[in-house]
């Protein structure tokens, strides 16, 4: 496949269509807010016990109440020869993602920069930690998270193949 759109949509999800014929066809969809945070079940413990007066309908698969607006993919970047693909949300998180075409268990590395007034602006403190242990089935596979604080839209990004990040 050759032809193919890779999308960033509002729910945080990554999806690849294939475009070899006259409709767009999915082939892949990858959530980027499983990798971090696990999913809340219930509505009432996603918003605290507050009830909203106005009525909010789901529009595709957004739902607006339990989808964080600021898992919203805004920046996206591939490497087709090395096969990564680099996306980074509103919540100030990029994710580092590599094809891969078996089902492995990964604890993707996480590396939270703060970038506040309190640091030196040429040397940002940096804190590793580990997500937990997750299943993922063949496709793209997260490589690595960077979290930004305090949580910004992340503008632009670049991909250097020589580097290899």
């Amino acid at each position: 496949m050759t032809d193919l759109v890779i999308s960033g949509h509002e729910d945080g999800v990554i999806n690849i269509w294939t475009v070899s014929t006259s409709m767009m066809k999915l082939v892949y969809s990858q959530e980027t807010e499983r990798i971090l945070e696990p999913k809340v079940s219930n509505l009432e413990d996603m918003m605290g016990g507050y009830e909203d007066e106005v009525e909010m309908k789901p529009v595709g698969r957004y739902n607006p109440y339990l989808n964080d607006p600021n898992l919203s993919i805004c920046q996206m970047e591939l490497c087709p020869f090395d096969r990564v693909l680099c996306a980074a949300n509103k919540k100030g998180e990029i994710y580092k993602f590599k094809f891969n075409s078996a089902k492995r268990k990964l604890e993707t590395p996480i590396c939270n920069i703060d970038l506040s007034p309190s640091t030196e602006p040429d040397k940002p403190t940096e804190d590793k930690t580990h997500s937990a242990l997750i299943q993922f089935s063949p496709g793209l596979q997260p490589d690595l998270c960077i979290k930004v604080y305090p949580p910004t839209p992340i503008l632009t990004m670049a991909l250097n193949q020589v580097l290899d990040y």
